[in-house]
């Protein structure tokens, strides 16, 4: 996007100067009549403004645009690949969701001192999908020892999130600190382990 200029024109014609719409070169002929003779001597620049966009999308920019911490706002929902998604469109598509489904229980008892897998699956890497947070729900039998759950890198062997907990009531436990997510593809792993009494792991959420 070139800078752009108004031109004052002195139609000889009309005997008046006239000025013309925004334009990037040189007028050779007059506004109001290209019948009319002008004095290309008498061509002068009266007003110049910097690139612009414009609304109708005549143009595209052609280097990166820096907002200055202002906002786009009011767009649409993504439909190719490379289009703008709003937050709220991010934030209500979770990356994987995982409800358990028992016979008897909507829940899986773990009691064991190591590390025990509940549940893997494959993660395409922080330049696909940048996850922010990890959530459990989850309960204890009795209020005795620590119990854990960690998101686990098995491909890397990395802990991509840990949260530990004492209470029997059930609860939602969020990790948004999450560290070492692989650019690449990887497996993950969600394991929970318990110190004293079992643990009643419910459901959980990446994103």
């Amino acid at each position: 996007m070139a800078e752009e200029y108004i031109f004052r024109i002195w139609c000889e014609t009309e005997s008046t100067y006239v000025e013309t719409d925004w334009t990037t070169s040189t007028p050779t002929e007059c506004p109001n009549d290209p019948g009319h003779t002008i004095d290309t001597d008498s061509i002068t620049i009266i007003k110049t403004t910097a690139p612009y966009i414009q609304v109708d999308g005549g143009n595209t920019p052609e280097a990166d645009i820096d907002f200055g911490t202002h906002k786009i706002c009011n767009v649409g929902d993504p439909v190719s690949s490379q289009d703008v998604s709003t937050k709220h469109y991010a934030d209500d598509r979770a990356y994987l969701t995982y409800i358990l489904r028992e016979t008897r229980n909507p829940y899986l008892p773990v009691s064991s001192a190591s590390w025990e897998t509940i549940c893997a699956f494959i993660y395409d890497g922080s330049d696909h999908y940048p996850l922010s947070e990890f959530k459990i729900l989850v309960s204890r039998y009795a209020e005795s020892g620590l119990a854990e759950c960690r998101l686990y890198d098995t491909t890397n062997n990395n802990v991509i999130a840990e949260i530990s907990w004492t209470s029997m009531t059930r609860q939602i436990l969020t990790d948004s600190s999450l560290t070492n997510l692989p650019t690449g593809q990887a497996q993950f792993e969600v394991q929970v382990q318990e110190a004293g009494s079992s643990v009643y792991f419910w459901s959980f959420q990446v994103r």
